[in-house]
């Protein structure tokens, strides 16, 4: 007998010795007809006719077990009585039905003959055999357990034992009728369900075709039996004689009332199988039921004394697709590895186990002609029956392509009636190491076919990785070219920034692939890299005699210097250049869209969106989900530009919605959409939801990213983890640490115009003096004297205790005539006029400045401005309730939004309330005495007053609880 890998199974030892009759027995009976005489029957090998014993360590899968009948139909026709289990090569069939035909076997007894469940009649299996039950699940499936060790795990059956069973084990010499017929009677009279006087003893199998007298014969002698038996006929891949399959086709026919027969094989055999499945007789266990789940992987490792962590357990999976001889033979090579995971990271089909393992019980009994047809189409992962054709020069390709997939040569046909195909990986690997060994000329050629037949076929990324694999520099310049841009805008810079990682240098300086790697290299934020190959191309975007490449050039150098460089001049390169159509319509959208972000950081709004929008519309048109992406988040950055805040949160979520949809959520692509939601979430007050997507946002963020989307996100996380933070001035700390980061030529207006007051605000809660005064002289310095600049100038005197030169100071920003570059400014100024008013006050004024502040953010949602003018904000609105006209609605959701004011604490006297204006300043208590013409002992007294009424030990937290009640 040939040794078999199911996964689990090896050779076969007894499984009840004494029963079966020797090879040299010739049994008494009479004759078929019933006359008299011996029986001449072959010799049958007793492990032939015996339920294979598995020698090393298993596990018994009850998840199949539970497809599997545990009895036969109890009435002829109410059920199926023919099982059919067909799938490749080491999928584990013959280890399962071992199991299975322990568990529901009534054993006969070694000395009377008479059945008994579930015992063996002698305990021990052959000198040498392996333990079946360490490692196992328990073969019972109602709680028994694995008996003693040493057994053949049919102990385990118990009461279990439903039904006699029968196995035959088939091989070529069962293409002779006679021997067929003698191992089926043979192992039929084995199970103990007929007596020795049975009519089934005195059977005498037929030498040639089997005559209707013989069937009949063997028609009455099952319906004798003493008990329900199944018939199990494994490997019934090996019978190709048309008078066995005959003769078995007409024991199927006449198996009602008779047993239930088991057909177990690589594919399914040619027995006019068709009408049975019309009469209802035939169950099927597919074969993608054999293959292991991650549990049940784990526990065959662990039966070989195998483990392996979580990711290198997934790995192991994928690698061999669940496949029950992959994993087995994987388990042999990890024990005593002094680094079992780097086994698992280069198992593949080149594996010497594996090879040997696929060559001898796949590759070997197929024809020399289907041999050569794998080796040549096996350089793709995927095939049609045109592209195989084409590698193959075979008209017939689709023929054995579908030969393949039905008789489970793990071959895998994609979709039910499709007539695409795979390979299981292992086989693949297994050919691609045999056909480089072989022939690698071969090899090279049949890459070059394939990258031409995808390429004219309208499949550019198959087309270039088979060209760059051809290293054919021609073909892969040609393709890289034609298709390099439009797989960038598809998938991003990152698979063909992988693809030409290894090609040769003389095909990456070709000025198109120089360009196109270049942009993979950059939008993969890789630009050390892509400026190495731009340096090495040593031209200018005007030097390209093709206006395609000049183009192509130049908007390379926009997405350079948005990495680190001067973005303005590299766009006005880009205009110089011309963005109009180039004939590529791909080199036109990298053009379009990289002028429009450029032109949103550099606060053209209006024209990026229009860039942007054209651009999001053609990629969404032609299946450029990379280039969507990256419109719909941008489109979200120019919306937070506007103050936008539904428009911000609106096209951010699409962006990381369509992100989701393609499995891109966790890629640095996402780290702006998250970064913009969390934004959006600080400026509406939903704490919550602004620190989730912040931190999101911060951890897809890597070393080469965009100065401006990175200064963007860090800042919107500084912002928000004030709001949360227990330490408020390492809060503080953080924000100034990235506002010192912006500069004029990386960081949009915008974001320096929002960053601004928040870094003076928190700046003044912590005391930092030094840093809130910086902070008015970098936004003039990177703002100009707009009204940015004025409104940090207005807060810098209202909290050195001059209210009326801030509201000097303001008033250009109050009646327009000091531009200001986001809308929340404007709306920060008249928050700022209120509460400066009632301090004076003039009720009046101060109404009407929260009105106009109302006005300024309401038709925006920005609620943030509002929190951050402090409580004094919050009784306004709560006292001009039902006098904010049209925006009622807002100032109403205001109140629910901003936080209620904590107890007051006692009310500071006038002189108390001098002094505390004189608290954020840099002067000493003697200097503080003499601006009050009072006596330092005095200010001390009224100092302690300040603290004891909020709640304070010192002067830093006396300012910071003043500004949080409204008081500074």
């Amino acid at each position: 007998m040939r040794a078999k890998c199911t996964g689990m199974a090896l050779p076969y030892t007894p499984s009840h010795p004494g029963t079966v009759p020797r090879p040299t027995e010739k049994t008494s009976a009479g004759a078929a007809s019933g006359g008299a005489g011996r029986v001449e029957r072959a010799a049958v090998p007793p492990p032939k006719v015996r339920i294979p014993f598995t020698t090393t360590a298993s596990v018994t899968r009850q998840r199949l077990m539970r497809l599997i009948p545990a009895e036969p139909p109890a009435v002829p026709g109410e059920g199926p009585d023919v099982l059919l289990l067909c799938a490749p090569a080491g999928s584990g069939k013959t280890t399962l039905l071992a199991d299975w035909a322990r568990q529901v076997a009534v054993l006969p007894d070694a000395e009377t003959g008479e059945g008994r469940p579930g015992e063996e009649s002698s305990g021990k299996p052959e000198e040498g055999a392996g333990r079946e039950g360490a490692g196992t699940e328990g073969a019972g499936t109602e709680g028994a357990g694995t008996e003693g060790a040493g057994t053949e795990g049919a102990g385990a059956v118990g009461a279990r034992g439903r039904a006699a069973v029968a196995w035959v084990s088939l091989d070529t010499d069962d293409n002779d009728v006679f021997r067929l017929w003698s191992a089926l009677l043979t192992s039929l009279e084995a199970t103990g369900a007929w007596g020795p006087g049975s009519t089934l003893h005195r059977l005498a199998p037929p030498h040639g075709p089997v005559e209707p007298g013989f069937l009949a014969a063997v028609a009455r002698a099952l319906e004798e039996a003493a008990a329900k038996v199944w018939l199990v006929l494994d490997d019934t891949q090996e019978l190709h004689d048309p008078d066995a399959l005959h003769s078995l086709g007409e024991l199927l026919r006449i198996t009602p009332g008779g047993p239930a027969v088991v057909l177990s094989g690589r594919e399914e055999p040619p027995l006019a199988l068709h009408r049975l499945r019309l009469e209802g007789r035939v169950r099927e266990i597919p074969a993608h039921e054999l293959t292991f789940t991650r549990e049940e992987a784990e526990r065959l490792l662990d039966a070989s004394g195998v483990r392996l962590p979580p990711d290198r357990l997934g790995l192991l999976v994928d690698r061999t697709e669940g496949w029950a001889a992959g994993l087995r033979l994987a388990a042999l090579s990890l024990p005593g590895a002094p680094d079992p995971a780097a086994v698992i990271g280069e198992f593949s089909g080149d594996d010497r186990g594996v090879t040997d393992y696929i060559v001898g019980e796949v590759v070997h009994h197929l024809p020399a002609h289907v041999r050569r047809f794998l080796l040549d189409t096996s350089v793709c992962d995927r095939l049609s029956v045109g592209l195989a054709a084409a590698l193959s020069g075979r008209g017939d390709a689709g023929e054995i392509l579908d030969r393949l997939e039905r008789g489970n040569v793990l071959t895998v046909r994609l979709g039910r009636t499709g007539d695409w195909y795979r390979y299981h990986s292992l086989l693949l690997g297994c050919l691609r190491a045999e056909l480089r060994r072989g022939d690698m000329a071969a090899w090279l050629r049949l890459h070059r076919t394939a990258a031409r037949w995808y390429a004219g076929h309208g499949m550019p990324d198959e087309a270039l990785e088979h060209a760059v694999a051809s290293e054919d520099p021609d073909l892969a310049a040609e393709l890289i070219e034609a298709h390099g841009p439009h797989q960038i805008l598809g998938r991003g810079g990152a698979p063909l920034r992988r693809l030409l990682a290894g090609a040769p240098a003389g095909l990456t300086a070709r000025p198109a692939v120089a360009l196109v790697s270049s942009l993979a290299s950059l939008l993969s934020g890789d630009r050390p890299g892509a400026e190495a190959r731009l340096h090495a191309l040593g031209r200018t975007p005007a030097d390209h005699p093709q206006r395609a490449l000049r183009v192509l050039h130049a908007s390379i150098e926009v997405n350079r210097a948005r990495l680190g460089g001067d973005v303005p001049a590299a766009l006005a390169r880009l205009d110089a250049v011309g963005t109009g159509p180039t004939g590529n319509p791909d080199i036109d959208l990298i053009a379009l869209v990289g002028a429009g972000i450029a032109r949103m950081w550099l606060g053209d709004h209006d024209t990026a969106e229009r860039n942007l929008t054209d651009a999001l519309r053609l990629a969404e048109a032609t299946g450029l989900d990379y280039l969507a992406l990256v419109c719909l988040g941008n489109l979200g950055a120019v919306a937070s530009c506007r103050s936008d805040l539904g428009g911000t949160d609106r096209r951010a979520r699409a962006a990381v919605e369509f992100a989701a949809s393609r499995g891109w959520e966790h890629t640095s692509t996402c780290a702006f959409p998250f970064g913009l939601l969390a934004w959006a979430a600080h400026q509406r007050l939903d704490t919550r939801a602004a620190r989730e997507c912040a931190s999101t946002a911060v951890s897809l963020l890597h070393d080469h990213m965009e100065a401006a989307v990175e200064l963007s996100v860090r800042a919107t996380d500084a912002a928000v983890a004030a709001d949360t933070a227990g330490d408020a001035h390492s809060a503080a700390a953080r924000m100034h640490e990235v506002w010192l980061r912006m500069d004029r030529r990386h960081s949009p207006p915008s974001l320096i115009a929002y960053s601004a007051p928040a870094v003076q605000r928190l700046a003044l809660q912590v005391g930092e003096t030094a840093w809130a005064v910086e902070a008015v002289q970098r936004t003039r310095m990177l703002l100009g004297p707009g009204g940015e600049w004025l409104l940090l100038r207005a807060v810098a005197r209202a909290h050195g205790g001059r209210p009326d030169a801030a509201r000097r100071v303001l008033r250009p920003v109050l009646n327009g005539s000091a531009p200001c570059v986001v809308a929340t400014t404007a709306v920060h100024a008249w928050l700022l006029e209120a509460v400066l008013a009632e301090r004076s006050g003039n009720t009046y004024r101060s109404h009407e400045a929260v009105a106009r502040a109302l006005e300024a953010a309401a038709p925006r949602e920005i609620l943030r401005p509002f929190r951050d003018a402090g409580e004094t904000v919050r009784t306004l609105i709560a006292r001009g309730t039902g006098r904010f006209g049209r925006h009622e609605a807002f100032a109403t959701r205001l109140l629910t939004a901003l936080p209620v004011p904590s107890a007051a604490p006692a009310a500071l006297t006038a002189s108390e309330q001098r002094l505390l204006l004189e608290l954020p300043s840099m002067r000493t208590t003697e200097e503080i005495a003499a601006a009050l013409h009072v006596s330092p002992n005095t200010v001390k007294t009224h100092l302690r007053g300040i603290y004891r009424k909020l709640g304070v030990r010192s002067r830093r937290d006396a300012i910071t609880a003043a500004r949080r009640r409204g008081l500074l």
